[in-house]
């Protein structure tokens, strides 16, 4: 139960940066052209994303293997 309570917890911009490895003008970029989840308001001039949403991201967009050289 505790995983749950976790995953589903709203993160700042911050920590999405942090957890993507990506500046905030791609990640906006990305939202803009869908690519990427939009991020709940929750206040005029206030954001915060999904965990599990951001999780799945990067779950989705990571690299499926490495190529020896």
């Amino acid at each position: 139960m505790d995983d749950i309570i976790v995953i589903n917890r709203l993160i700042r911009l911050k920590e999405v940066t942090e957890l993507t490895g990506f500046a905030k003008s791609f990640i906006y970029k990305q939202i803009r052209m869908g690519n990427f989840p939009a991020p709940v308001r929750i206040g005029s001039r206030s954001a915060r994303w999904e965990l599990h949403k951001v999780l799945a991201w990067i779950k989705q967009h990571k690299p499926s293997s490495l190529v020896a050289a």
